[in-house]
């Protein structure tokens, strides 16, 4: 039989079984797609091959002719895909490959796996129904111990460990599916909800919902007791009256020789804290095994994994992480040495020692200094944007004093910096050399690496259905059009316009909040459909520029309609609104279409607002962004006349309501996803 690397559920029918082997239960499998089909890019399915607790499994090969197993994950989509992520940077002999994680054009994911070509354990009990020689047990149980203890070893409980679950690969045996793997944390292991594993093989503190790796130890003392008697321990009519022997009642352990007895004995106890503390304890109670070598047990994970030579030693303990730790990395603790023998580490560095320049130490520490500040919880939001107001007033009544001393204070900076290049006072430090033993030492990889937050984050973005998607941008547009409400009075008294009830007044601030609501809404909009990933910048600039465009047409067509006119009030650009033909400046001396056209496309081209709307951002309102528009307009400004402060002021304004509207992930929140989604 050809099995995949991945859950078929004991009561399915297995798509074919082995010569011997009993027939399946019920009539043939039925699978969504059929042979030759190619659901997902790059990959042709050959035949369906199981069907599990989350979706189909299937036999298919990749252009290039690769074998591959392809999981169709239709249910309990972020439970399966949590667990595959956490592990696809596992490498372990005894662990089938988890490649990747697919999306086809309807959005639904797919898990690309190793086909294991041989019998599942499942399989091998069938055809041994009292049982399998021992020496066959030591052969499987080894090889699943390994592969469990590397898990462990790593902080993931697989949580779903049974007969079809392992699998024999050409004389290696290997375990599948970590549809249901688990990182071990203390907030993890209470307060559990999810439905855990198959009700054979179940811990008794699962219905509890309180658990370590302990569950593992105790399904593969059920496992190490079917192989050698070809029976469960615990058996009955109803999952109920399973499920109570497995609270109450204790196995029958006649059946079993020494030392499999007492192993069994203690691997089921219903105090987790009787079982075995480690897979480890668990190999060497049952000693070595005699007259054969064909998979040894490795004790220290390292030695376990013949594709991670030269790694450094794990510790044998669990991770377990803190509720209020605030950085969380999951993995192995490598202790000083564990990697080897310690090389003394020699190198030359020739020329002085690197001086940092004083007058830029000191403006980089007070923008630290000054970026802490912003960013602790006591800086509250209202505060921040009084102060970005402000400085934005001060900037428009001011800009044309305060914007010629910093040119030329950059300036008289440039040539103070050449000279003191020029003499010397600046030497770079050459690149120091590590010799080849510790070059090579930091170049070997564990065979995992943590996923970041950005990816962790990113895919819990793209399970995210259309409806929510709609209900979050309807929000977000009703937020930004509150704040532009509010804006639009600031920047109305900034320019002094009345704010009486006169039919001028109220026109103008009627396109003044338009125009700021609209901008906002677009640039919502357009994020809310680039947050699933990072993307091409180019193509999202160039949709920046097509935007931009839309919205220089759109405002002064309300402006046209509304006989709205903007004075330029503030003289900040080189270029004079006068000197352009009169096909862009109308006899009012007022912008026409092209003046709108050109200084918007030019300014949705250079801003990144994917930046301001990413609910990845690092804090829900930040003043860079804010001056970094500002610095965009005053730029294009410089080479394209437009009536100010206004288009200073209604960038800036959309950048302020797009931060304050546009969803955020608390750091909380992160928190929190990082313990229920960990890193693998």
């Amino acid at each position: 039989m050809k099995s995949p690397a991945a859950s078929v559920d004991s009561d399915v029918p297995q798509a074919k079984k082995p010569d011997g082997a009993p027939g399946p239960k019920g009539g043939a499998m039925k699978f969504q797609y059929a042979s030759g089909s190619k659901p997902l890019e790059g990959f042709t399915i050959k035949r369906g091959i199981g069907r599990g607790g989350f979706g189909e499994v299937y036999f298919a090969v990749s252009d290039a002719g690769k074998e591959l197993a392809l999981k169709h994950v239709e249910r309990n989509l972020e439970v399966e895909l949590r667990g595959v992520a956490q592990c696809l940077n596992l490498k372990h002999n005894n662990l089938v490959d988890l490649y990747d994680i697919r999306y086809d054009e309807q959005g639904e994911a797919w898990v690309v796996m190793e086909f294991v070509s041989g019998q599942s354990l499942k399989d091998a009990i069938d055809r041994n129904p009292n049982g399998l020689p021992l020496e066959e047990v030591r052969y499987w149980f080894d090889g699943m111990a390994a592969g469990c203890l590397y898990l462990h070893d790593h902080g993931i409980v697989h949580r779903d460990l049974k007969p079809g679950n392992i699998f024999d690969d050409i004389g290696v045996v290997k375990i599948g599916d970590y549809g249901l793997s688990k990182f071990i944390s203390v907030s993890r292991r209470s307060g559990q909800t999810e439905s855990v594993g198959t009700f054979h093989y179940m811990a008794p503190e699962i219905g509890k919902g309180i658990y370590g790796r302990e569950i593992d130890i105790y399904a593969m003392g059920i496992m190490l007791y079917e192989m050698i008697t070809g029976r469960l321990p615990f058996e009955g009519e109803s999952s109920q009256e399973i499920i109570m022997k497995h609270l109450t009642a204790d196995p029958d352990l006649a059946m079993l020789p020494e030392p499999y007895k007492k192993v069994v004995e203690k691997a089921l106890q219903k105090d987790p804290a009787q079982r075995y503390h480690s897979v480890a304890e668990l190999i060497e109670a049952l000693g070595p095994r005699p007259g054969s070598v064909v998979v040894p047990v490795a004790i220290n994970p390292a030695g376990a994994a013949a594709t991670s030579a030269g790694n450094s030693a794990a510790d044998s303990n669990t991770i377990y992480i803190d509720d209020d730790e605030k950085l969380i990395q999951f993995g192995p603790m490598h202790g000083p040495g564990a990697a080897g023998p310690s090389v003394p580490v020699t190198a030359t560095v020739v020329g002085p020692k690197h001086q940092p320049e004083p007058i830029a130490a000191a403006v980089k520490t007070g923008l630290q200094h000054f970026g802490a500040w912003w960013h602790q919880s006591v800086t509250s939001t209202p505060l921040k944007v009084v102060l970005v107001l402000g400085g934005v007033g001060l900037l428009m009544m001011y800009g044309g004093v305060l914007l010629p001393v910093a040119a030329v204070l950059a300036c008289l900076y440039a040539v103070y910096y050449g000279i003191r290049l020029a003499t010397g006072a600046i030497q770079e430090t050459p690149p120091v050399q590590l010799p080849p033993q510790q070059a090579s030492a930091k170049s070997k990889k564990n065979g995992w690496r943590p996923i970041s937050w950005q990816q962790q984050g990113r895919e819990l973005l793209r399970m995210r259905t259309l409806s929510d998607r709609v209900a979050e941008l309807s929000t977000s547009m009703l937020g930004s059009a509150m704040v532009a409400g509010v804006l639009t009075l600031v920047m109305l008294a900034i320019m002094g316009e009345s704010l009486d009830q006169t039919p001028a007044a109220l026109v103008k601030a009627g396109w003044v909040f338009t125009a700021t609501t609209l901008g906002s809404w677009i640039v919502l909009a357009v994020g809310k459909f680039q947050e699933t990933a990072d993307g091409d910048q180019a193509k999202r600039r160039f949709v920046g520029l097509v935007l931009g465009l839309v919205y220089g047409a759109l405002i002064f067509g309300l402006a046209s309609y509304l006989h709205v006119r903007l004075d330029d009030k503030v003289f900040v650009h080189g270029i004079s609104a006068r000197d352009f033909p009169a096909s862009m400046v109308g006899a009012d001396g007022g912008p026409r279409l092209p003046m709108y056209l050109v200084y918007f496309g030019a300014i949705f081209l250079t801003v990144g607002w994917w930046h301001q709307t990413d609910p990845l951002r690092k804090s829900r309102f930040r003043i860079w962004p804010v001056l970094s528009t500002l610095l965009v307009a005053w730029c294009w400004n410089l080479f394209w006349a437009f009536p100010q402060p206004w288009g200073f002021m209604l960038p800036a304004a959309i950048s302020i309501a797009v931060q304050l509207s546009a969803p955020w992930i608390s750091s909380r929140d992160r928190l929190e996803a990082a313990r229920s989604w960990p890193h693998a």
